[in-house]
């Protein structure tokens, strides 16, 4: 069955993939070097009181606002992907830039559950990623929404990389989040990709 829910819902998981080839760019600015810290169990306070000083961005057609490090840069509308955030690269021989991207769509008024949008992501996710490896399917929060988190790993080009996947269904839309980044860097920066997750609010 799964077959058939990706070629189904395959109009809402074709985003999904360029936002996965858009990771693979690596692209980003000089100058900080990456963050790096634990979890907290008050993941809502953690990101307020983490991203106080941070940048807004704002999304008036789905009603999305996040918030991102002050160090972080920010492209919006690349590749079907409503906004990619980068780190900044550690020094010069750092050439990937750790991101978390926001993708939307429109579920057109039918009835998905995320347990089964789950399985049809990972169905669309083995056809775009070299090596994929499905670490983790289970429930999470994203701020204040139910979330389903993928966790997952494979290669673009030369490079291993590692991903956490957030998607929330609310007010008849999909919104996506992943952070991606080397597999060797992941837990340095996961504690401020978990921030930015954290931070959405829908309208």
């Amino acid at each position: 069955m799964i077959w058939q829910q990706t070629k189904k819902w395959g109009k809402w998981l074709l985003p999904l993939g360029l936002a996965i080839a858009l990771t693979a760019c690596g692209s980003g600015n000089d100058g900080a070097s990456k963050k790096s810290g634990g979890t907290d169990p008050s993941a809502l306070t953690l990101a307020s009181s983490a991203l106080a000083d941070g940048q807004t961005y704002e999304n008036s057609d789905f009603g999305v606002t996040l918030k991102y490090p002050k160090d972080w840069t920010i492209q919006e509308n690349v590749m079907g992907v409503l906004a990619a955030f980068m780190s900044p690269l550690a020094d010069k021989q750092d050439t990937f830039a750790e991101n978390v991207t926001f993708v939307a769509q429109s579920l057109g008024g039918e009835k998905v559950s995320l347990k089964d949008l789950g399985k049809a992501s990972a169905a669309q996710l083995k056809k775009v990623i070299t090596d994929f490896k499905l670490e983790s399917n289970e429930g999470a929060k994203a701020g204040q929404y139910d979330a389903l988190k993928l966790v997952y790993t494979g290669k673009q080009g030369a490079v291993d990389l590692k991903w956490a996947q957030y998607t929330v269904i609310e007010k008849g839309n999909m919104y996506i989040l992943t952070f991606t980044a080397p597999t060797d860097q992941f837990d340095a920066v996961n504690s401020t990709a978990e921030n930015i997750v954290n931070s959405i609010q829908i309208k």
